[in-house]
């Protein structure tokens, strides 16, 4: 199964690019593409989590090679809502 992802802001300040995500998980670990072609930073602001331990990997693949612009979540439940801010370039 695939997470479920859109896109709901995107803004531009200066040089470098913003994007929330509304992802749904539904499973424990994703690839997310950000649209964009490098991430320097991300925040997640849970919506409905019933897990505790997840976390993020910016511009890598589940597997941990290089994916530029992607996002690595792993340790969600199924079902587990948030909305992901990232930035870059």
């Amino acid at each position: 199964m695939a997470f479920t992802v859109s896109k709901s802001k995107e803004s531009v300040v200066g040089d470098m690019r913003f994007q929330v995500l509304d992802v749904t998980a539904d499973a424990a670990t994703q690839a997310v593409d950000s649209g964009l072609n490098y991430i320097y930073g991300v925040s997640m602001t849970p919506q409905s989590m019933a897990s505790g331990n997840h976390s993020f990997r910016v511009n890598v693949d589940t597997v941990g090679g290089t994916s530029n612009g992607t996002l690595a979540v792993t340790g969600v439940a199924s079902g587990d809502q948030m909305y992901v801010t990232v930035w870059g370039r």
